[in-house]
């Protein structure tokens, strides 16, 4: 029937309905609205048409089963299969699938295979279409690995069925199966060349395990089949992972310019960053670090961090906290922090600048908690560059604030060591563990950091003189 006919005859019922009547209609008129209604603003109107209809045709065995899948939909499996039951003598491939679905939710697996069997053995002229709305709702709800048993035994018996091979291929590509996905993905690209969705689950997976030349050729393929958003920015990701940078930064635009969206300008951000446009990079981070508000995604606080430092702006980093400060959002701001203090740890002249993320303790309720990391870490920048005295102000002031913080100890050992405070060298080598190779591990662990080599020689130096006396000590 003609959409304009379907849409004549609900709106008669909408009259009906309104008026508190119920409309006359034939069964053939009930059939119809009932198949052809598909806007979402209409379908709260199937379950009264169906209850309409089973006033009107109480035996009509199209409702019946109708009232069936309904059960099914409001998850009301026994009633539905006790439904089914009324039919038991009917041949129909929905009532199959009906019953095959309440199987498999009520977890009677066993009950779903002896059907199937039943009806391959009677030759049942449905079994093909049964398999491919079966296996399409075990897809639907998420049952993978019943789903992946199911279609391959139906590949089996129909193996030219392309959407049964089609179905356990979504079912691979939700699972996450990426090896089965790109094998019969490749299989199918032969029999359905102008699938989107064929092409488009080959190169996501190819994304999946970083074989982006792959990916990015699959994705061309697929949109010669359909101009779809969703492959052009997983097609700007690969060549991101090529370091494409530049033809990332193309179709990322072209994507923003169709439908922006915060996704896609972290992917322009990283682009821009890693084109050396450092300040477009820097304007969109920081807009972006406003736009998340407190769930900011990692990769932006980063470039945000680093465009600042190559820009030599660095006091654009304080303002970024103070905004973070403001989202309530503690966990962005510690990680912000971290990421700071690493990356002003490599200045020479990083002293003034960390001086002024200390005092916005402040303004915080002086909760040191975010601050901790802070702390050790430039009571530790202070030790590597040989000023002792101005380290442990940061890590007195640590331990008065978390006696018990990872390395703290260990460090302030050595600092009392270099400065000859022996009544302090003395009580905090009493706090470290009495077995050598972990005061040892503890000790490396400071300066065999990557990071911070300059303290290399000079605490080597100290630590295997506390090392080689400790049991004096003790």
């Amino acid at each position: 029937m003609m959409k304009k006919n379907i849409s004549q005859l609900l709106e008669k019922f909408k009259t009906g309905l309104a008026e508190g009547k119920d409309p006359y209609f034939d069964s053939e008129e009930i059939e119809d609205l009932l198949n052809g209604i598909s806007d979402e603003e209409a379908k709260e109107y199937l379950i009264p048409i169906l209850d309409l209809g089973l006033r009107l045709y109480p035996f009509n065995q199209f409702l019946l089963i109708k009232r069936i899948e309904k059960e099914c939909i409001n998850e009301n499996y026994e009633t539905a299969l006790s439904y089914a039951e009324e039919l038991k003598h009917v041949d129909d491939p929905d009532l199959h699938v009906a019953r095959l679905e309440c199987f498999c939710m009520l977890e009677e697996y066993h009950k779903a295979v002896t059907y199937l069997d039943n009806l391959e053995a009677e030759k049942n002229e449905y079994l093909e279409e049964v398999y491919e709305s079966f296996i399409n709702i075990l897809a639907d709800h998420e049952f993978y690995t019943v789903g992946i048993t199911f279609a391959k035994k139906a590949i089996k018996l129909f193996p030219e069925n392309n959407d049964i091979q089609l179905a356990l291929l979504y079912i691979y590509f939700d699972y996450e199966k990426n090896k089965e996905v790109i094998k019969l993905a490749t299989k199918l690209t032969d029999k359905m060349p102008y699938s989107y969705d064929v092409w488009y689950m080959l190169g996501a997976s190819y994304a999946r395990i970083e074989e982006f030349n792959k990916a990015i050729e699959a994705l061309d393929f697929a949109l010669t089949c359909k101009d779809c958003l969703e492959s052009k920015m997983l097609k700007g990701f690969c060549l991101a992972g090529i370091k494409n940078y530049k033809e990332a930064l193309e179709i990322n635009l072209e994507v923003n310019k169709e439908k922006p969206t915060s996704l896609v300008q972290q992917a322009i951000v990283q682009c821009y960053s890693y084109l050396g446009q450092n300040e477009k990079a820097k304007l969109l981070s920081r807009f972006l670090i406003e736009v998340y508000k407190g769930n900011c995604p990692r990769s932006v606080l980063g470039c945000y961090l680093n465009t600042c430092m190559v820009t030599s702006q660095e006091e654009e980093m304080i303002d970024a906290l103070k905004t973070l400060a403001s989202t309530g959002s503690q966990h962005k701001m510690h990680l912000f922090l971290q990421m700071m203090v690493s990356s002003l740890m490599d200045l020479e002249d990083s002293t003034d600048y960390s001086e002024e993320i200390l005092k916005l303790k402040i303004e915080f309720g002086g909760n040191m908690n975010l601050f901790q990391d802070m702390l050790f870490k430039k009571g530790f920048f202070h030790f590597a560059a040989g000023e002792v005295r101005s380290a442990l102000q940061y890590l007195e002031e640590l331990e008065e604030e978390n006696s018990a913080y990872y390395l703290l100890h260990p460090l302030l050992t050595l600092c009392y060591l270099e400065t000859g405070n022996k009544d302090r060298f003395l009580n905090q080598l009493s706090l470290l563990p009495k077995d050598r190779l972990t005061v040892l591990s503890k000790i490396n662990h400071i300066h065999f950091n990557p990071v911070h080599d300059k303290i290399m020689p000079r605490s080597k130096d100290l630590s295997s003189i506390l090392i080689k006396n400790i049991n004096n000590y003790n």
